[in-house]
């Protein structure tokens, strides 16, 4: 039995929220997500995903915002950094570019609470040379500092910065299971790997947010 009317979740974001790797939303993060907010809350979910491979944070206000035709929503959760990394964009471009995403978020759906996925795990990436792994995931971790810097003076807006460690992630396997089983193509998650990502920021979002408050 759910409680009163469906929570709203509306999810945006790079390659990652739009699924690569998983044969359907279902099996990614974003059914990950929803399933275990459901369960933890007791509530039934709706959720509407509005993400694109390769995307950056800039293009993210400017192409996919104006697509969204949901009027009514409670959390919004946004799953970015893998391109900025990628492109180097300068962290004080990328916090400037949070800042102006968060606003017109804001905007659109003052109620909503707003939260920022852990940057993506780039020192980890199979694919990647070593030097690939050390330069990106180096910037990756700059970006991210200066997201929880941000966040931080904002209401009701979260980012969950603690750092993914994939060899703690190899325990949720199967026996005798490795990182490259985290990985679709060692670049994008495998679906386990969204399982696990997906029920590691529901149980952030009810630790941290509103939402989580009358459990």
């Amino acid at each position: 039995e759910s409680a009163g009317d469906p929570l709203k979740i509306l999810i945006l974001g790079e390659s990652t929220m739009a699924a690569v790797g998983a044969r359907s939303h279902k099996q990614s993060f974003a059914g990950a997500l929803a399933k275990t907010l459901s369960q933890s809350l007791n509530r039934a979910i709706q959720w509407k995903v509005h993400a694109q491979s390769g995307i950056s944070l800039k293009r993210l206000s400017a192409e996919l915002l104006p697509q969204i035709k949901e009027t009514e929503v409670q959390l919004i959760v946004i799953g970015m950094g893998a391109n900025d990394a990628f492109h180097l964009n300068p962290p004080f471009q990328w916090c400037k570019q949070a800042k102006s995403l968060t606003q017109q978020l804001r905007t659109k759906f003052p109620e909503a609470e707003i939260c920022y996925c852990s940057m993506p795990p780039i020192k980890d990436f199979t694919a990647f040379s070593p030097i690939m792994k050390t330069v990106v995931g180096q910037w990756s971790r700059l970006l991210g500092q200066e997201l929880k810097d941000y966040t931080a003076t904002e209401e009701n807006v979260y980012f969950d910065s603690r750092q993914i460690h994939l060899d703690s992630w190899v325990q949720h396997l199967p026996k005798g299971g490795t990182i490259r089983d985290l990985f679709s193509d060692g670049v994008h998650p495998s679906e386990i790997a969204y399982r696990i990502w997906g029920k590691e920021m529901a149980r952030f979002i009810i630790k941290s947010t509103q939402l989580g408050e009358d459990l």
